[in-house]
């Protein structure tokens, strides 16, 4: 069965209450809910996105694994706060230690300081709407990426600008990555960081069809300029 759920309000009044995700819901008096979807909250009141994320301290690899995979972020809204345990991970496996041996001290401290800075993203909204209702007279993509010897990263804005000269931007998308083990040169993963953020812009372009818009990347060019001359 089809449930359904909106911000707005005139498009719930034309659904039967049957088939609202909250068919006792007087969406007319009261505020709309938060409801979680594809693991990320959605307040329907505001149209924003949320992150609420309640980890257990880790005294062993498995438990930290536990703790990484009840982090959905599916668009990579939160890539950069999720970053320092997947490094911690890493580290952790390089020690070979088994899946249920008692964590180093060291580790130990760094997840407890990790998920206790991650009770911050709470304060974090991220609007669901990437447009007005005005239809923009220009769109653009920005693409970043950056890199250091820890990993990289990507993301995607989208930017728009209207007739009466205002101007929203909008985070479409990110990810980031851990650097390999086999350790790399910092230039040599500038530009992993700038392939991403180019196969982000062919996605987002084929699947939002954007193709004819302006795209610009931003990455470390001097770095990468390096990079080709020193191979």
């Amino acid at each position: 069965m089809v449930q359904w759920m909106s911000s707005s309000r005139r498009f719930l009044s034309t659904i039967a209450p049957a088939e609202l995700s909250r068919p006792h819901l007087d969406f007319r008096s009261e505020l709309l809910p938060v409801e979680r979807a594809l693991g990320i909250l959605l307040d329907w009141e505001t149209d924003h996105f949320m992150f609420k994320v309640e980890l257990k301290q880790a005294s062993t690899m498995r438990e930290i694994l536990q703790g990484l995979s009840r982090i959905h972020d599916p668009l990579g809204l939160i890539a950069p706060a999720v970053l320092p345990a997947r490094i911690l991970m890493q580290d952790v496996w390089q020690t070979r230690c088994e899946w249920d041996d008692v964590l180093e001290k060291e580790f130990r401290i760094v997840w407890s300081k990790w998920i206790t800075e991650l009770k911050s993203l709470e304060n974090l909204r991220i609007p669901r709407c990437i447009r007005r209702k005005e239809k923009p007279i220009q769109l653009e993509l920005h693409a970043f990426s950056d890199a250091s010897e820890n990993g990289y990263g990507a993301c995607v804005y989208l930017r728009s600008t209207y007739s009466n000269g205002d101007v929203s931007v909008s985070l479409l998308l990110g990810k980031s990555k851990v650097a390999p083990l086999k350790q790399l040169s910092i230039p040599r993963l500038e530009l992993q960081g700038a392939v991403l953020a180019a196969r982000f812009v062919i996605s987002v372009r084929l699947e939002m069809n954007l193709e004819n818009i302006p795209k610009t990347y931003w990455v470390d060019s001097q770095t990468v300029l390096q990079w080709i001359h020193s191979t």
